[in-house]
């Protein structure tokens, strides 16, 4: 439309239960474009399920409201969807928004000193890095990309606990009695009863 990237669907995709809580189709003007033809043989759009089903951005922003409340919302390159779909500008504050590419970056990039901030790598490369598991012919469709960001966002969180030094190993095998073993940097272990 315009020549400009718009959001044609959006899905919001629970980390901690896993599951998918809710997709839309948006449509940015009364009568939708047909979509593009690679939309619909790459990424499996049915352009009659699309026109009955989709929504104008305002039409959903009560429900995006109400079911954001209190939410942590992430996105691998969370900057560029916003800048994309304006509306979630409005019902998100800034201070709720992770960039998963950047917060990866920080991670396991290298240091670029043009930029003077370590690079960020391609989403399917930050997935195989961490041995998560994708098919690139799902990509670019919100439920799956939702679900993808899901699995490396809990990946960056398993990386910055072992990072801080501290993780807590449930341990029962020499005792009756349940021990957790804090291991930290230096490898050094203190066992800690419950």
């Amino acid at each position: 439309m315009y020549h400009r990237f718009y959001p044609i669907e959006i899905s919001l995709f629970d980390k901690k239960e896993k599951k998918k809580i809710a997709n839309y189709f948006i449509k940015h003007t009364d009568e939708p474009e047909q979509l593009p033809q690679y939309k619909i043989q790459n990424h499996g759009f049915d352009w009659e399920e699309y026109k009955i089903k989709a929504v104008k951005p305002e039409d959903l922003k009560q429900s995006l409201k109400y079911m954001l409340r209190g939410c942590v919302v992430g996105s691998y390159g969370i900057n560029n969807d916003f800048d994309n779909f304006p509306l979630l500008k409005q019902i998100i504050p800034l201070n709720c928004r992770v960039c998963l590419k950047e917060r990866y970056a920080e991670l396991r990039g290298e240091y670029c000193p043009d930029l003077k901030k370590k690079k960020w790598v391609k989403l399917p490369v930050a997935l195989k890095q961490e041995g998560i598991e994708f098919d690139e012919s799902k990509w670019h469709r919100s439920d799956y990309d939702a679900m993808i960001a899901a699995s490396l966002w809990d990946a960056i969180e398993k990386i910055e606990m072992q990072q801080k030094g501290n993780i807590l190993i449930m341990n029962n095998q020499n005792s009756k009695q349940d021990i957790a073993e804090v291991i930290n940097k230096n490898n050094s272990i203190d066992a800690i009863p419950f």
